[in-house]
């Protein structure tokens, strides 16, 4: 997960970035609370596509509500 892709990314988020899933009790609802900022990254083409949707679809998005799955996959779509 180290690499150029999250170098550019402040704080929680890149240390979030450079642990596995499992470390963290709470994984899904961590992104879930991280997923603005992330979004806004990943718009602003900070980060690496591919890592950020392993990394979504790690913590289980698509288990979210309809409103904010259909949130995100218009910016996938984008």
């Amino acid at each position: 997960m180290r690499g150029a892709g999250w170098r550019h990314c402040p704080g929680r988020l890149h240390h979030v970035a450079h642990e596995v899933p499992g470390h963290w009790d709470d994984f899904p609802g961590l992104y879930r609370k991280l997923a603005p900022r992330t979004v806004r990254f990943l718009v602003a083409d900070k980060l690496n596509h591919d890592m950020v949707a392993s990394w979504f679809i790690a913590a289980e998005w698509r288990s979210r509500t309809a409103t904010e799955c259909a949130a995100l996959e218009d910016v996938w779509h984008a």
